[in-house]
């Protein structure tokens, strides 16, 4: 768990510096103005012990200062697996939560 408070440039800076800090074997981000509810990160790890090197959740849209049941993102309205293809040619779109291996990124950086 790594909170950034001292450096603030911007989100991809802000991405960076997550991941020149981090030491797991997974990660996920989170924006200044998202909310991680209760058991969420559970239920991905949940697949990620399944054998998923990334793992993608729906996100709730808060309307008026009250959570919808609205997801924001398309594409993704029931537990499904995705293809690298899919993923590659974007068949879904909006904000999704996702956890997914370090290793993944590697050395490469937000820009």
């Amino acid at each position: 768990y790594f909170l950034n408070q001292n450096y603030k440039q911007g989100p991809n800076g802000n991405k960076n510096n997550g991941l020149d800090k981090a030491s797991g074997e997974f990660i996920t981000f989170l924006d200044d103005d998202d909310e991680l509810l209760p058991y969420a990160l559970g239920v991905l790890m949940q697949k990620v012990d399944e054998g998923y090197s990334h793992v993608f959740g729906n996100c709730l849209i808060e309307k008026e200062g009250i959570l919808s049941d609205e997801f924001s993102g398309r594409g993704l309205q029931k537990e499904d697996e995705i293809s690298k293809k899919d993923f590659l040619m974007q068949r879904f779109s909006g904000e999704f939560f996702s956890v997914f291996k370090a290793s993944l990124l590697k050395n490469k950086r937000f820009n």
